[in-house]
C-alpha cells in the first residue's frame, strides 16, 4: 500500500472526504478485497491507538490531580499538636500539682479554729 491510500483511509475515518470521493472509496472497498482488508486493519489499529492515548491522557490527568490534591492538603493543615513533648510534660506536671493542692485543701482535717467560738464575757449580773 502506498502512502496516498493511507491518507484516504484517514480522511474517510475523519469524514473529511466529499460525497463523490466517499462514494468512490466505498465502491473500491467493495470491489477490491486487498484494500478492504488493509482498511479494516488500519481502522482497528486507529481505534486501538485512540483508546490507548485517551487512557494515557486520563491516567496522566489523574496523577496530576493527585499531586495537586496532596500538595494543597499538606500545605493547608499543620500538625495538630505542634508543642514539643517536653512542654507538654511540664504542663501536665503543673496541672497535676494544682489538682492535688485543690483536692488536699478541701479534704483537710478539722482544726481547733473550726470548733472554737469566742464568747463575750459578762462580769455583771
Amino acid at each position: 500500500m502506498n502512502e496516498e491510500k493511507y491518507l484516504v483511509f484517514e480522511n474517510y475515518l475523519n469524514n473529511d472526504l466529499d460525497f463523490e470521493e466517499k462514494e468512490t472509496f466505498e465502491n473500491e472497498l467493495k470491489s477490491n478485497s486487498e484494500i478492504a482488508s488493509a482498511f479494516e486493519i488500519y481502522k482497528d489499529l486507529t481505534i486501538h491507538l485512540q483508546q490507548k492515548f485517551e487512557t494515557e491522557k486520563q491516567l496522566n490527568a489523574y496523577k496530576e490531580n493527585l499531586k495537586i490534591a496532596s500538595g494543597t492538603n499538606n500545605k493547608k493543615f499543620g500538625k495538630i499538636f505542634s508543642l514539643r513533648p517536653i512542654y507538654l510534660a511540664i504542663a501536665a506536671c503543673f496541672a497535676l500539682v494544682f489538682g492535688l493542692m485543690i483536692f488536699n485543701n478541701s479534704k483537710s482535717d478539722p482544726t481547733f479554729t473550726d470548733y472554737y467560738q469566742k464568747e463575750n464575757a459578762n462580769f455583771t449580773e
